[in-house]
């Protein structure tokens, strides 16, 4: 890691500990937060290693494949990596990058989707080059999410440490580390904060509602990841419906930011819709309906619940034992076993009820889609446009879901503590965690599994500890989970 990469990550980081450091509270998630990336991103960077779809040994960082038995990030190498290269060119040239003559019949670099060309947080890229912003943009990554949660739950008035508990598990769950170094993970990483507007346009805070309609609009129109921002989008009004249920002048605010974003994602959006609106791929998916699709079955759905506690139990992407018929990342939606025992341990405070309901109502309908429910895949497989996209792409939803129930979860516990019902929960998800285990295909390597099994007995542990100690250790369980399962 070179001292401009050092820069890029250190600066802001320092930053941000100054900004925090006068609430005790915030500096002790953030040093919480510290380790996380030292032991996830900065660890390989700290060894010289870029953060790319590669191992040790591969034939290098831009190889057409790196990933033993996983091709399923390839497409940074063979996509993200050459139009960033070619914007660079073009812009070192004094040309406008926006259109290139030297990938196939002439790629259009600012509305094929993805290059995050007017994206401001992809400075790095432009600055540093692709490896080494990669690297500088993955940390960026896990810091926003992972501050964003936390700003979320302390606003609505969730306790610190619970905080700390479910912003540590969303930002370092796995369907934001599978996808962390493809401009997906931007999306992922402003979950939180979309949702943090939302509750102060609802709260008729002006501000914040045109931040709400910026922030969505750029997302959604401005070429970082428009299918997976259509979900967030859908969930921010799902959500927002059901937080301002029966109270006018909230439906009213929610409206406003909505066709706010939707004029401000336009400017993006519309070229980028006139450039594949005649594609062979998008005549191909609107020609018959993707889903559900046939070889998705019960025994099968059965096994993708599972890995919400045991996320390898299919196999590991990194050593070849992946066998199923679908890439792992579409499936890593987890946020571990130890925040769901906690979330089994309490029902959510009367204030925190209505929330709980609408991120309870987006996850469902993630879980819905990834899991194409009989019935409900079948109807929602006729509507355009959910029968051309890809459903796995709203999984991040589901993961927020569950980190932030178990936040709330977590607080309604703190502030009543009921020890036995703590206990229970740990010691029955730990149940079902080792019998999975047990049950595990024979080709899953046994270390990838008991790792981070523990942590479900750690929090029933924990109930024989004096109250007033346990919230921070409840967050400790979790940073231990999600680092041991997701280096």
């Amino acid at each position: 890691m070179d001292s401009a990469t050092v820069l890029w990550i250190l600066v802001p980081l320092a930053a941000l500990h100054a900004a925090v450091a006068r609430s005790r509270s915030a500096l002790a998630f953030q040093l919480l937060l510290d380790l996380a990336l030292l032991a996830l991103p900065l660890r390989p960077l700290m060894m010289g290693a870029h953060l790319g779809p590669g191992v040790a040994d591969a034939q290098g960082w831009g190889a057409p494949v790196t990933i033993v038995g996983s091709p399923e990030q390839t497409d940074l190498p063979l996509e993200f990596y050459v139009w960033w290269e070619e914007i660079r060119r073009l812009a070192a040239a004094g040309e406008p990058p926006w259109v290139s003559d030297r990938l196939g019949a002439g790629t259009p670099l600012y509305t094929n989707g993805q290059t995050g060309l007017p994206f401001p947080l992809n400075l790095p890229v432009w600055v540093l080059g692709p490896e080494r912003g990669s690297d500088v943009m993955a940390v960026w990554k896990l810091e926003l999410a992972a501050l964003g949660c936390f700003l979320l739950l302390r606003r609505v008035g969730v306790h610190a440490a619970a905080a700390a508990m479910g912003a540590l598990a969303y930002s370092c769950g796995f369907y934001l580390l599978s996808w962390l170094v493809v401009p997906l993970a931007w999306l992922v990483a402003a979950t939180p904060w979309a949702f943090r507007a939302l509750i102060g346009t609802l709260w008729g805070r002006r501000i914040e509602g045109a931040l709400l309609a910026v922030l969505m609009g750029a997302l959604a129109g401005w070429s970082v990841h428009p299918e997976s921002a259509a979900f967030l989008f859908l969930a921010l009004a799902v959500a927002g419906l059901v937080l301002a249920w029966r109270r006018p002048r909230r439906l009213a605010r929610l409206a406003a930011s909505i066709v706010l974003a939707v004029a401000v994602a336009g400017v993006g959006a519309v070229p980028t819709l006139l450039s594949i609106g005649e594609s062979a791929k998008l005549a191909a998916a609107r020609s018959h309906p993707l889903y559900p699709m046939p070889w998705v079955d019960n025994p099968l759905r059965a096994r993708l619940a599972a890995l919400l506690l045991v996320p390898w139990r299919e196999g590991h992407p990194a050593d070849g034992s992946w066998r199923r018929p679908f890439v792992s990342s579409a499936v890593a939606v987890g946020v571990g076993a130890a925040p769901l025992a906690v979330l089994l341990a309490a029902v959510p405070r009367r204030r925190h009820r209505r929330l709980a309901l609408a991120v309870a109502v987006c996850g469902s309908g993630a879980a819905l889609l990834l899991w194409q429910v009989p019935g409900v895949a079948h109807l929602f497989g006729r509507l355009p446009p959910l029968s051309w996209m890809v459903w796995a792409r709203g999984a991040f939803l589901l993961a927020f879901a569950l980190a932030v129930l178990a936040a709330v979860g977590a607080d309604a516990w703190l502030r009543r503590p009921r020890r036995m019902r703590l206990f229970t929960a740990g010691l029955g998800v730990q149940i079902v965690v080792f019998w999975l285990i047990a049950t595990a295909p024979g080709t899953t390597p046994r270390v990838h599994l008991w790792l981070p099994a523990w942590a479900p007995g750690a929090v029933a542990l924990l109930a024989l500890v004096p109250p007033a100690g346990v919230g921070w250790l409840l967050a400790g369980v979790v940073l231990a989970e999600m680092v041991l399962a997701g280096a």
